[in-house]
């Protein structure tokens, strides 16, 4: 019978990956949607005499991070910022982390994994047809 063999070197990698927690293992990434089509939203109970409608798709306009879920409105000031990266720190059992999107007066948030201990938004802009598009990505460690 004929046996194949790693090398010991090839199986460390392996190893670690088994035994080292979720957050040591790889970072979870997320990112903003850059737009919303205008069907995404409707107007539930307008005034009297007046139809609700949202004409254009809404952009992103602005993203962070919260301190537990949407609801809460928790907005966290980052630990460091430059003008297109916000660094967030937390202490083990801190409170639920999630990302937040703005869409001017709508909002988008999605939950990350509470064991990550620094999560960084990088944000762009770029021109897209006439007007500047903005995309956010946030990674967690």
């Amino acid at each position: 019978m004929n046996h194949r063999h790693l090398p010991y070197g090839a199986l460390v990698p392996i190893v670690l990956l088994a035994i080292l927690p979720p957050a040591l293992a790889g970072d979870m990434t997320a990112t903003c949607p850059e737009s919303l089509p205008a069907s995404s939203f409707a107007t539930v109970n307008p005034p009297a005499g007046w139809i609700g409608s949202t004409p254009t798709p809404l952009h992103l306009d602005e993203a962070g991070m919260m301190a537990g879920p949407p609801d809460e409105i928790l907005y966290l000031v980052p630990t460091r910022s430059t003008r297109n990266r916000q660094v967030f720190e937390f202490e083990p059992g801190d409170r639920q982390r999630w990302l937040w999107c703005s869409y001017g007066s709508a909002q988008l948030s999605r939950r990350l994994d509470d064991k990550a201990t620094v999560c960084t938004v990088d944000t762009k802009w770029r021109k897209q047809g006439g007007s500047p598009t903005m995309s956010a990505t946030v990674t967690c460690r």
